[in-house]
């Protein structure tokens, strides 16, 4: 299984494999470079559920404190108003 790692410093990530170990690494980069409050992991799968790009791929989204008014639901209440699909 592939991913997409965008911006983060892995060697070729077209053969990154999705793991917990590789998620908590991807996690620690971004918590040193940004160092959010929270985070939201998603994947989408199939069209009916949001999913754009016909590959596997996971979502790692960093948080912060007042970025919406009510953070619980998830990343459905942050991209609510986007005009394009997120991939």
């Amino acid at each position: 299984m592939s991913t997409e790692v965008e911006g983060l410093p892995f060697e070729q990530p077209e053969n990154f494999e999705f793991t917990p170990e590789n998620l908590d690494r991807a996690k620690a980069h971004i918590d040193a470079e940004f160092r959010p409050d929270g985070y939201n992991i998603g994947v989408n799968v199939g069209r009916a559920g949001g999913q754009s790009r016909m590959h596997v791929h996971v979502h790692l989204i960093p948080r912060y404190t007042g970025d919406v008014a009510d953070p619980r639901g998830g990343i459905r209440c942050v991209l609510a108003g986007r005009a394009e699909p997120a991939h």
